[in-house]
C-alpha cells in the first residue's frame, strides 16, 4: 500500500505539473507577447511625443529670440531719440527692457556706456562683426555655468548695443512648453558648436534611465552662431508606468489562476488516478494468481469500460490457468503412476503420500506457493527410483550393502532428474531430503533438525505412514494404530515433533479411532525395516 501511495503521489504530481504547464503556458505566452508589444508601443509613442516636444521647444526658442530682438531694437530706437533718460526704470520701454535683459550696454567710438547690469567684456569675431555691420544681430555665448547669452545689435556709426538675455526669460518658457508637451520631461539646450550647456536643470543628470529626442535650432543666418541643440528627455519609468501597473495586476491574476488551476487539476487527477490505482491493484492480484476479487470502477467513462474489459480478461485467464493446472496436475499424476508402476507393491504410493501431506499442510496453514511445491514434491518424491532395478525393489529378503547403496541413491537421482526444469525448483528440496531424520541419522546428507527443509520434514511423516500401512514383499502391512504409534514414538528422533503433533490431529479427525499398543521392540524393528527399504 505504501508503494502504491508513493506511485500515486508521483504520478499525480507529474500529471498536475503537466496540466498546469499546458494550461498556463498559452496564457503566459500571450501575456508576455502582449507586455512586449505594449512596452514597445509606449516607447515608440514616447519617442514621437519627445520629438514633437523638442521641435516645438526649438521653434519656441526661435520665436522668443525674435521677440527679444524686436524689444532690443525698440530700446535702441528709444535710446537714439531720448538718450539714457528714455531707458530709465520708470519708462515703459525701460521697465520692459530691465525685466527681459540682465545688462544693456552701448559701445561706440568714444567708449562704452552701461545703462544697467555688468559690461560684457566680450569681442566679436569677423563673421559676427560682419553680420552686425550688415544689419543683422549676433549671439555670443559668454562664460559661466550656465553661460550668459549676449545679443549684439548695430547702433550705426560704428556703435553697438550689447544686451545680456536672462536665461529665465528665454528658456523658462521653453521648459514649461516641454512639460506641457511631454509630461515629466527634462529639457536641456546646448550650444552645439561649443558643446556648452545653455540651459539644463541640475536634476537632469540623474542616474535614472532616460529616453531623449533632439532638435537642431539653426541660428547661423539670423544670429551668426552655430546651431543650438534642444534635447527633451523623459524617465523610462514614467513612460512605462501603465505597463508596470499591468504587470502587477497580471502577476496577481496569474497567481490566482495558478492556484485555481492547481486545485482543479489536483481534484481531476485524483479522480482519474483512482481507477488507475484500482487497475494496478487488480494486476497485482493477477500476478499473485488471485482471481477472486474483480476490479470495481464506477467512473462512467473509458476507465469503467477498461475495468470491465480487464475483469473479462481476468476471468478468461483464470479459466485458462485452471485448465493448465488440471493439465499440469494430470501430467504429474501420470508421471507418479509411471514411477510407482515400477513395482506392483508401490502402486498409488506417491498419490496417497501427497494426499496425506496436503491434509497436514492444510492444518498447518501453509501459503499457496508452498502447498504447490509440496504437491509436486510429493507426487515426484520417488522419481529417482526409475533407475532402481525392479529385482531390488521386489526382493523379499534383506538387501545386501551394494543393493542398499543403490536404493539410497534415489533421492539424489530424483533431484538431478528435476533440476533442468525451472518450475520444479521449489520441489527439489522435498525430493532430495525426504529421507533425512530429525536426529541427523538419515540420508543422503545426514541433515539434522531445522536444517532439514520444512516441506521435506512434513512429507517424511506421510511417506513413512503410507509405507507402514502398505504391503511389501519383505513384510506384512501394519494396521493404522500400529503405524500411528510408530510415528508418535519417532517424534524427535525420526520426525519433527511439531509436525508429528499435527499428523496426530489429522489422524484424530480422519483416521481409525481404534488404537492398540505395540511393544518397543516391534517399533524398533519396524523403524529398521523402513530405514532399510526406503
Amino acid at each position: 500500500m505504501a508503494l502504491t501511495g508513493t506511485l500515486q503521489t508521483r504520478v499525480g504530481r507529474r500529471i498536475v505539473l503537466l496540466f498546469v504547464v499546458s494550461a498556463l503556458l498559452p496564457v503566459v505566452a500571450l501575456a508576455v507577447v502582449g507586455y512586449v508589444q505594449v512596452r514597445r508601443q509606449l516607447l515608440a509613442q514616447a519617442h514621437a511625443q519627445l520629438a514633437r516636444a523638442a521641435r516645438d521647444v526649438g521653434m519656441g526658442v526661435v520665436e522668443q529670440l525674435r521677440a527679444d530682438r524686436a524689444l532690443v531694437r525698440e530700446a535702441i530706437a528709444a535710446f537714439r531719440a531720448g538718450g539714457e533718460r528714455a531707458l530709465a526704470p520708470g519708462g515703459g520701454i525701460g521697465a520692459r527692457g530691465r525685466s527681459a535683459f540682465a545688462t544693456f550696454a552701448v559701445a561706440g567710438p568714444r567708449g562704452t556706456v552701461v545703462l544697467w547690469g555688468e559690461p560684457a567684456g566680450l569681442t566679436l569675431d569677423a563673421r559676427q562683426s560682419a553680420a552686425v555691420d550688415g544689419g543683422r544681430a549676433a549671439l555670443v555665448v559668454g562664460s559661466g555655468d550656465p553661460p550668459t547669452v549676449w545679443m549684439v545689435e548695430s547702433l550705426g556709426a560704428g556703435g553697438r548695443a550689447w544686451v545680456a538675455i536672462a536665461a529665465d526669460h528665454v528658456f523658462r518658457g521653453a521648459q514649461e512648453r516641454a512639460m506641457t508637451e511631454a509630461g515629466e520631461a527634462v529639457l536641456c539646450i546646448r550650444a552645439a558648436g561649443q558643446g556648452r550647456r545653455l540651459f539644463c536643470p541640475a536634476d537632469a543628470a540623474s542616474a535614472e534611465p532616460l529616453i531623449a529626442e533632439r532638435w537642431e535650432v539653426f541660428l547661423a543666418y539670423d544670429y551668426a552662431i552655430e546651431p543650438w541643440q534642444v534635447e527633451v528627455a523623459q524617465p523610462i519609468s514614467a513612460i512605462l508606468a501603465p505597463v508596470s501597473g499591468f504587470r502587477r495586476t497580471f502577476l496577481a491574476t496569474l497567481a490566482g489562476v495558478l492556484g485555481l488551476v492547481v486545485l482543479l487539476s489536483s481534484i481531476q487527477v485524483r479522480r482519474s488516478l483512482r481507477p488507475l490505482m484500482e487497475l494496478r491493484r487488480g494486476t497485482e492480484r493477477l500476478a499473485r494468481r488471485d482471481f477472486s476479487v474483480p476490479v470495481e470502477v464506477r467512473s462512467r467513462d473509458e476507465f469503467e469500460e477498461l475495468a470491465q474489459s480487464f475483469n473479462g480478461m481476468a476471468g478468461e485467464l483464470s479459466q485458462r490457468i485452471g485448465e493448465l493446472n488440471q493439465l499440469s496436475y494430470g501430467a504429474l499424476v501420470a508421471l507418479a503412476r509411471t514411477v510407482d508402476a515400477n513395482s506392483s507393491w508401490t502402486a498409488g504410493h506417491s498419490e496417497r503420500v501427497t494426499a496425506l501431506s496436503l491434509r497436514i499442510a492444510d492444518h498447518v496453514g501453509l501459503e499457496p506457493a508452498l502447498v504447490e511445491a509440496l504437491q509436486r514434491g510429493g507426487l515426484l518424491h520417488d522419481i529417482g527410483k526409475i533407475g532402481t532395478p525392479a529385482f531390488i525393489i521386489d526382493k523379499p529378503g534383506p538387501l545386501d550393502p551394494a543393493e542398499l547403496a543403490i536404493v539410497r541413491r534415489h533421492p539424489e537421482v530424483g533431484a538431478r532428474i528435476l533440476s533442468p526444469i525451472e518450475a520444479f525448483a521449489a520441489a527439489i528440496p522435498v525430493v532430495l531430503h525426504h529421507h533425512e531424520k530429525y536426529d541427523g541419522t538419515g540420508y543422503p546428507h545426514r541433515l539434522r533438525g531445522e536444517g532439514i527443509p520444512y516441506l521435506a520434514r512434513l512429507l517424511a511423516v506421510a511417506d513413512v505412514y503410507d509405507a507402514l500401512v502398505s504391503e511389501r514383499p519383505y513384510r506384512r502391512s501394519w494396521s493404522h494404530p500400529e503405524a500411528v504409534a510408530m510415528i508418535r514414538e519417532g517424534a524427535g528422533s525420526h520426525f519433527d515433533p511439531a509436525l508429528v503433533a499435527v499428523f496426530l490431529k489429522v489422524m484424530d479427525a480422519e483416521g481409525d479411532a481404534a488404537r492398540f499398543a505395540v511393544t518397543i521392540e516391534d517399533l524398533q524393528t519396524a523403524a529398521r525395516v523402513v530405514e532399510a527399504r526406503g
